[in-house]
């Protein structure tokens, strides 16, 4: 399928959309990055910082801690989450209570 400049009028907003709506239901990205993934396209990276800066902005609302991670490991990750071939792991977000700092 070849993305024209039409389809692609409809499916960007439709894609930022879905990352909004993602980010606000804690879903990290499970719904958009593989909508972009069989688009073939790598707007998956740009939706991965969107929402990605959403979890943090939620985090510090909250009063936890978290930093973005490429990093991880990766085939424990996939055989844990059973992931398909289709799902591609960019970030990950560990969270939780920030340390005590000494005054």
């Amino acid at each position: 399928m070849e993305l024209t400049p039409q389809i692609l009028i409809v499916v960007l907003p439709l894609i930022f959309l879905g990352g909004f709506v993602d980010s606000v239901a804690g879903g990290g990205g499970l719904i958009t990055l593989p909508a972009c993934l069989m688009a073939g396209n790598n707007w998956a990276y740009i939706d991965t910082g969107i929402v990605s800066q959403n979890i943090s902005l939620f985090a510090s609302a909250f009063g936890l801690a978290t930093v973005p991670q490429g990093s991880m490991p990766r085939e424990q990750i996939i055989k844990d989450l059973k992931l398909t071939d289709k799902q591609l792991l960019i970030l990950n977000h560990p969270v939780g209570y920030p340390a005590e700092q000494n005054k």
